[in-house]
């Protein structure tokens, strides 16, 4: 409600002026209703002064001033006429003031009317409380946990004034109003809410008069779990299994119930278990029992326990997956029959249950009367015949003889295993009422020797053993023996012959005698080799791997009067003191005094003496001297080669070439049209090596020479024409020192030091397969950056800045730069990568 209130003052004269007790200065002041939601009011004004006697009048400049809250409204000096009869206005309007956080607000104001020589003066100083506007609660709303279940938490809250909206967050979501009316306190409910979750809680208050909203702490509060098994075990068929469980909301939930399943079913059904206990134990019926041993195909069985919470028109679960597992169900088989079905064993033996190691082949038979039955409802699958290291299967019949048979079995015990859908097997084991434990015949040493190691006469001899005994109806013997042969290398096997004349002793066997081979009766050509293979049989197997290579008649050393040879034997045709077949080393020094031919092409070496102080050897071909290789002589330790004429060609020196002529060289070692030359000092040249090649007369103003040099590593070259040297050129050598055809983004190693070139290429490519190269001069110890710029849509610069020392250059840094109209970006990726570097030298 509007709040109004006027302040009033009387004049004093000033200058003589008689009448002043007539006037009165005026200041009304109205507080209209303040606004809660901005904390402001609005505060209209009016001052003047008024004469209500009805006489008594002046005029004068005279000062009207008025301040609101330290504001000038006006202040300023002009003449007037003071009224006979009514009111003369100094000020008048509106004006909006703030007001304080607790809604309260006082404004200050000053009214002056001051006459300079003649009327009247006075003032009014004072203050103005607006009317309080409400604000929020005066104290901070309060909220605590009155109640909680599954699924809902209840909460009483109380405001300091009356409320009258009130908001929630819930774990920090806004979820909007849960309650209006007009109250200080009162409990309110939030449903729908997820078990043993722990959530934090709100609330905003909105105070009734004010409209404004405060809001009150956090409180935290979990709902109560569903019941939960805390233990399940995995168990058996013939168990009863119990599991362990919690149910901590006890008995305010609807129902409790408890039930196992493999299909997603109550497979064994729902029973009521206890609101408040912890364990419940499931004593399985005989028909669920059958229902385990029907859901089983395999001997396990994964199982789902469950406990069922029922509330509030809701369903909770709780699982625990475990294994069942089905036991004692091997099937139920007692017996089989076998016999030896291999007709040439029957007839050694006499009696098919008579077996013979690795040759008797055994059939073994599970007849109907005999058949296998499966039990806790498997079914029967099939049968497994097992003797030794062999296996074999037959599937199942009800109406049918099953047979399985194995071949050469190595075995006395033989098992037959019945096996049903899960895997489960019984087995029957029977033993060989005889068992004849049989060693094939075999070959166990052979050897075969030429008559004195190198004749073409031969005798083989071998041993071996073999089972010397009774199969029943026959007595073991051997029955024959062969050999053959074929030249070492060869696959055409020769001469099948037969043998006898074997030793018996016991088990054991033994043969010797010459043999006859590509030579007939004479035995085998002394220059090959031979590869001869014994096959031998008794009435049950043979052996042929018995295999020898028969080596050639060729001695390691033969002697032949006052000579000898050397792998091989003496050719008297051929002659000479030593004869040796094949390459020759020799570990030392090798002195040879006299002459050395070859059966062709005859090579002598004759140290024949000395000329000067040179050493020379005379070169034979075909009988007669060729030329000479000498040493020293005219230029101290030389090699020269020397034609029959005696022109000498010099080739070296220790360590520097050496000038050579001709026989006809002129003083400065110019040779004839066409010689080539070696020199250590040429006029015009270099002190290094040179070289220099004449084209023309011979003369050392030729017109036409060529002269190259090698100096730390470089080549150069020259030319002359009439008499003048032109200006020596570097041949620039390349060199590939760095290669990959991917690029690298690391450090890269060269094959040689930077030091060693003048400079480098570098050859690189960009993210867009560009490929560009750099020149680097002088490189050891120099830092280069290449630079690519590609222009689209984007602006982008892509650079990489490497350092080369020695053999390595090592990348130190990489930038990518891109441009848009509305972005750019700089970043270290790399975007340069290294495909090659070339060296010049």
């Amino acid at each position: 409600m509007a709040k109004t209130q006027t302040f009033t003052a009387g004049f004093s004269s000033v200058g003589g002026f008689g009448y002043a007790d007539r006037f009165t200065l005026y200041v009304k002041l109205t507080d209209r209703d303040g606004d809660s939601s901005t904390n402001q009011s609005t505060v209209d004004y009016e001052v003047y002064f008024e004469n209500t006697s009805g006489g008594g009048t002046f005029t004068s400049k005279t000062r009207l001033a008025f301040y609101l809250n330290g504001e000038k409204i006006t202040d300023s000096t002009i003449e007037i006429t003071a009224p006979r009869n009514g009111k003369y206005w100094i000020a008048s309007g509106s004006k909006t003031f703030t007001h304080d956080g607790d809604g309260s607000k006082t404004i200050g104001f000053q009214a002056i009317v001051s006459s300079t020589n003649f009327g009247i003066s006075s003032s009014i100083t004072d203050n103005f409380s607006l009317e309080k506007i409400a604000r929020y609660f005066s104290s901070t709303p309060s909220i605590s946990i009155a109640n909680r279940t599954l699924t809902s938490i209840s909460f009483t809250w109380s405001t300091s004034e009356i409320c009258d909206k009130i908001d929630y967050n819930l774990s920090g979501t806004s979820k909007g109003e849960i309650w209006t009316g007009s109250a200080t306190s009162g409990t309110l409910t939030i449903n729908g809410l997820s078990p043993n979750t722990t959530y934090s809680i709100y609330i905003w208050c909105r105070r009734k008069d004010s409209q404004l909203g405060s809001l009150s702490s956090t409180i935290s509060a979990t709902t109560y779990d569903i019941a939960r098994i805390t233990s399940a075990p995995n168990f058996n068929d013939e168990n009863n299994p119990t599991i362990t469980y919690t149910n901590p909301f006890g008995n305010n939930v609807g129902e409790l119930q408890a039930c196992i399943s493999w299909t997603g079913g109550a497979d064994i059904s729902y029973r009521d278990i206890d609101k408040t206990g912890t364990s419940y134990t499931f004593n399985f019926s005989q028909a669920e029992r059958e229902k385990l041993w029907k859901a089983a195909t395999s001997n396990t069985l994964t199982v789902r326990f469950y406990i069922t919470t029922y509330y509030n028109g809701e369903t909770y679960y709780s699982i625990a997956e475990r294994t069942l597992t089905i036991v004692n169900a091997n099937p139920i088989f007692s017996n089989f029959t076998y016999s030896d079905v291999d007709s040439a064993i029957v007839a050694l033996t006499g009696n098919n249950q008579t077996i013979v190691r690795g040759y008797s082949n055994v059939y073994g038979v599970v007849s109907v009367a005999n058949k296998a039955s499966a039990i806790k409802y498997a079914s029967m699958n099939k049968y497994r015949l097992s003797i030794g290291s062999q296996t074999k299967e037959a599937w199942y019949s009800e109406t049918s003889d099953i047979g399985i048979e194995l071949y050469n079995i190595d075995s006395n015990t033989f098992t037959m295993y019945a096996i049903d859908s899960r895997g489960n097997s019984t087995a029957k084991q029977i033993m060989a009422s005889n068992y004849i434990d049989y060693s094939p015949i075999k070959v166990t040493s052979i050897s075969a020797t030429r008559t004195d190691s190198v004749k073409q006469e031969t005798t083989l001899t071998f041993s071996g053993y073999f089972w010397n005994g009774n199969f029943g109806a026959v007595q073991n013997a051997i029955m024959g023996s062969h050999y053959k042969y074929r030249i070492a290398g060869t696959t055409e096997w020769k001469g099948q012959t037969e043998l006898g004349n074997f030793t018996i002793n016991g088990n054991h066997f033994s043969f010797t005698s010459k043999i006859s081979g590509d030579l007939g009766a004479e035995g085998f050509d002394i220059n090959n080799s031979y590869e001869i293979s014994v096959a031998i049989m008794d009435k049950l197997s043979g052996d042929d791997s018995a295999r020898f290579i028969l080596g050639p008649g060729t001695p390691a050393i033969a002697i032949y009067k006052n000579r000898l040879a050397i792998g091989q034997r003496y050719d008297i045709n051929t002659g000479g003191a030593l004869q040796v077949k094949g390459t020759s080393v020799f570990w030392g020094n090798l002195w040879l005094y006299g002459r050395m031919e070859t059966l062709s092409n005859t090579l002598a070496l004759n140290s024949t003496g000395q000329t000067g102080d040179a050493v020379f050897y005379e070169l034979w071909k075909n009988s007669s001297r060729a030329g000479w290789i000498g040493f020293g002589n005219n230029n101290s330790n030389v090699l020269w080669i020397s034609n029959q004429t005696g022109d000498k060609v010099y080739v070296a020196s220790s360590l520097e070439w050496e000038r050579g002529y001709a026989s006809d060289a002129d003083a400065n070692g110019y040779g004839t049209s066409g010689t080539w030359y070696f020199t250590t000092g040429c006029s015009n040249m270099p002190t290094s090596y040179c070289t220099l090649f004449v084209n023309g007369n011979g003369t050392s103003t030729d017109t036409s020479q060529i002269a190259t040099y090698v100096s730390t590593g470089q080549t150069w070259v020259r030319g002359r024409s009439n008499g003048t040297w032109h200006p020596w050129l570097h041949l620039l050598g390349k060199q590939i020192l760095y290669y990959n055809t991917s690029g690298t983004t690391g450090s890269i190693t060269l094959d040689e030091t930077a030091a060693n070139f003048d400079f480098m290429e570098i050859f690189y490519k960009n993210d867009w397969d560009e490929i560009k190269s750099d020149t680097v001069y002088v490189p050891n110890g120099k830092t280069f950056q290449p630079l690519v710029c590609r222009i689209t849509d984007t602006v982008d610069l892509k650079s990489a800045r490497f350092t080369i020392s020695g053999t390595t250059i090592t990348r130190n840094a990489d930038y990518n730069k891109s441009w848009t109209s509305w972005n750019n970006t700089i970043q270290d990726s790399t975007g340069i990568n290294v495909i090659a570097v070339v060296g010049f030298k």
